[in-house]
């Protein structure tokens, strides 16, 4: 994450007693969460938030039923008979618990999704703000040697008038003069464009005009032989391959338990002989599994 990022460097500054050259975190951060990658996990956080939802309270619904006749009766005459029913189908205990257990798992997938696209996008932000750092450096660099060079020429056309100093040397020292200028103005552009690029790219940001000091690097204070058990204790892409095979084991359990169908139960309610006769029952059915069945669980 950036904020861990700046948290680090901005420790490292105040060592030195220089500031970092780094844009404000609250900016960065909010820039980060505007480009499209970022916006997309998020959506697709929300999404996997409402599928868990989903996986939790199941996909069974319940069902009104009902139906109204006459019976004609030989000899007696004719009687209105209704029948009303609600009924719903209820999953076994085990299927319950693993879509809640697949619907955490997918849960935690997209919150890891989220923070690998935040991370890589504030690494695409550090390489374009010090692409623009570096690009006025040199900038700066050019315009200086330019600089110098345009006093060095006008001082061997001072000595050229004085007859200290040949034409030859004088064109030698305007060309040496002309090839830094064209330089400098080249590397100047190639500055302002990357500060271009960087506030279109990123419009929360303010670049500023005038780029920030950069000061000497300074090691961390973890030693480097930590370093590879914190990268892989913290990679986005590991946990992410983690989860998929968590996910993957999951569904196959889930898809195993799918050879004992669901029961429905409900109740019935009957009205019969004008409501000279009524019963109030309970329905049970409960479907026979099939080859169909374990054909899904072995696939």
């Amino acid at each position: 994450m950036l904020a861990i990022i700046v948290a680090s460097l901005l420790a490292v500054a105040s060592r030195a007693e220089t500031v970092a050259p780094l844009p404000p975190e609250e900016a960065a951060l909010a820039a980060i969460d505007e480009r499209p990658a970022v916006r997309e996990a998020l959506a697709l956080q929300a999404a996997a938030g409402s599928q868990a939802e989903a996986l939790r309270v199941g996909p069974h619904e319940f069902t009104l039923g009902g139906a109204y006749g006459q019976k004609d009766v030989d000899g007696e005459g004719e009687y209105n008979e209704w029948e009303a029913s609600i009924t719903r189908s209820l999953r076994w205990p085990g299927k319950a618990r693993l879509d809640r257990e697949l619907g955490g798992v997918l849960t935690e997938a997209a919150e890891n999704s989220l923070a690998d696209a935040r991370h890589a996008e504030a690494q695409a932000l550090l390489s374009a703000w010090f692409g623009w750092l570096k690009a006025e450096a040199q900038a700066s660099s050019d315009r200086e040697l330019a600089q110098a060079l345009e006093q060095a020429a006008n001082a061997v056309r001072s000595q050229f008038r004085q007859g200290d100093a040949s034409q030859m040397q004088v064109e030698l020292a305007e060309a040496e003069a002309g090839r830094a200028a064209a330089a400098a103005g080249r590397s100047a552009m190639a500055a302002r464009q990357l500060r271009h690029a960087l506030q279109i790219a990123y419009p929360a940001l303010t670049v500023p005009e005038q780029p920030p000091e950069v000061p000497e690097p300074i090691a961390p204070d973890r030693p480097l032989a930590e370093w590879p058990a914190l990268i892989l204790e913290r990679s986005h892409e590991l946990h992410l391959a983690e989860l998929a095979e968590s996910r993957a084991q999951l569904h196959a359990q889930r898809a195993s338990k799918e050879r004992w169908p669901d029961p429905t139960v409900g109740v019935r309610m009957l009205d019969e002989f004008d409501g000279a006769e009524k019963t109030l029952g309970v329905v049970v059915s409960v479907p026979l599994p099939g080859r169909y069945r374990s054909a899904l669980a072995a696939q």
